[in-house]
């Protein structure tokens, strides 16, 4: 189903896309058609690929970022993003989606993000920087590549932690592993850091639970990554629980 919408002045977010029906989970608000021309990422560019940034014709672009979206994408056959609901949703409504369901990385939304949702991340971020709960509450509605470049970048991790020497292997959380073998760095989501990150700069993680940065040891992640960053240790063996 395609219903009708229109631009509008959205509260305090300049324009947006409203509902002038009601829409039903699954039910096409907006379908995406591409413009030929081939563009470098900006502010309105959605990536269309791992590797290219396409715009949209119409209201494509109109849409608002949401940290709680009524809305998602669907990738069409022409390649451009079908916006899609999520839930129902009720004339009147603003449609929105957030904009990491078709961006690895988010560059230019420098300031905070204005959505006002409770759930607000505080800035727009990319698919890259989404946690791990909101990425599965978005299942089925993010463009497919961001999926791909997951499962790329988790198999460089994979390799990346392999590299760790024999007698650091020990020294690690048997939790940073999955049952396929990849690391899980929903342990470390609050702070962005992934395990080869916290390696190359000397923070190992103990089977008790602390971080050794040299011959020191934290208890939070967050006073190991100041000393790390402030002194750059030589990566060492931890001392012996």
């Amino acid at each position: 189903m395609v219903a009708a919408i229109e631009e509008r002045t959205a509260n305090g977010r300049g324009q947006g896309v409203f509902a002038l029906g009601s829409f039903s989970k699954g039910d096409i608000l907006y379908v995406g058609v591409l413009d030929d021309r081939p563009i470098t990422n900006h502010s309105h560019a959605s990536q269309i690929s791992k590797t290219r940034f396409g715009f949209h014709k119409g209201l494509g672009s109109k849409f608002n970022h949401s940290c709680k979206p009524n809305c998602g994408i669907m990738v069409n056959n022409s390649g451009g993003h079908n916006i899609v609901a999520m839930c129902d949703i009720s004339a009147e409504d603003e449609a929105t989606y957030d904009y990491a369901m078709r961006n690895y990385r988010i560059e230019y939304f420098a300031g905070p993000c204005g959505c006002g949702q409770a759930n607000c991340r505080g800035s727009i971020t990319g698919w890259k920087d989404l946690p791990q709960q909101r990425k599965h509450d978005y299942a089925g509605f993010v463009a497919p590549y961001l999926i791909e470049m997951d499962v790329e970048l988790s198999h460089l991790r994979k390799d990346r932690y392999m590299t760790i020497p024999d007698e650091f292997l020990p020294r690690c959380h048997p939790h940073m592993l999955g049952e396929d073998g990849d690391i899980d760095t929903s342990q470390c989501e609050a702070l962005t850091q992934d395990m080869g990150e916290l390696r190359e700069m000397g923070i190992i993680l103990t089977l008790v639970g602390s971080y050794a940065v040299g011959a020191y040891r934290y208890t939070n992640l967050s006073d190991a990554l100041a000393q790390a960053r402030n002194n750059q240790p030589p990566l060492q063996k931890p001392p012996a629980d």
